[in-house]
C-alpha cells in the first residue's frame, strides 16, 4: 500500500504550522503540529501570495506527490466520523493508476454513492487519502466541492501524473 498512515489523537488547543509545498500539479498547504499534519488542502486561489517552506516531513510529501508510485508512510491528526474515516480508508486501498466510481465505493462500505461523494468532498487530507480517485460514473466527478474549475484540473492532472 503506498499510503501508511499512522492515526494520531492531538489536544485541539495545539498550535499548527503551515508549510506551502511546490508539487507537478499545483501547490499542496500542509498544517501540521510537530510531526503531525492535522489538515492538507490545495492552493485553488491563483492571486494569493505565499512563501515556499520545508522541512523533513512536507520533503517526503512532495517526493511522494511528485511519484505516485512511491510509498509514504505519515502521521495524521484523527478526525471526522466514523463514517469518513471508513471511506478515507477504502480510498487509502485504490491502487495508484486506478479509479472507482462513488457508486463502487458506496457499495463496497455498504453505503450510498452520495455520502461517499460528501465524505470525498471533505477530505481533510487531499492528496495524501487520494480521494481524487474516487470518479463519476460519467466522468471524471467533482473536486474539492467544486464540478470545474482549478479543482477539477488538479485532480485530472493527478490522475494523469498516475497513469
Amino acid at each position: 500500500m503506498p499510503v501508511m498512515i499512522n492515526w494520531i489523537d492531538l489536544p485541539e488547543d495545539k498550535e499548527s504550522s503551515c508549510f506551502i509545498i511546490p508539487v507537478l500539479v499545483g501547490e499542496l498547504i500542509v498544517y501540521q503540529v510537530g510531526h503531525v499534519v492535522t489538515k492538507t488542502e490545495w492552493c485553488v486561489d491563483s492571486s494569493a501570495t505565499y512563501s515556499f517552506k520545508s522541512d523533513k516531513q512536507c520533503n517526503k510529501i512532495q517526493f511522494f506527490l511528485d511519484n505516485p508510485k512511491s510509498s509514504l508512510v505519515i502521521n495524521l491528526q484523527k478526525q471526522g466520523t466514523s463514517f469518513r474515516n471508513k471511506v478515507w480508508s477504502e480510498i487509502c486501498k485504490i491502487p495508484v493508476g486506478c479509479v472507482l466510481s462513488y457508486s463502487e465505493l458506496a457499495k463496497k462500505i455498504d453505503s450510498g454513492p452520495r455520502a461517499v461523494a460528501n465524505a470525498c468532498r471533505d477530505n481533510l487530507y487531499p492528496g495524501i487519502i487520494p480521494c481524487h480517485r474516487v470518479v463519476s460514473k460519467s466522468g471524471v466527478g467533482g473536486f474539492m466541492g467544486k464540478i470545474n474549475g482549478k479543482p477539477v484540473e488538479i485532480k485530472r492532472k493527478l490522475l494523469q501524473l498516475e497513469m
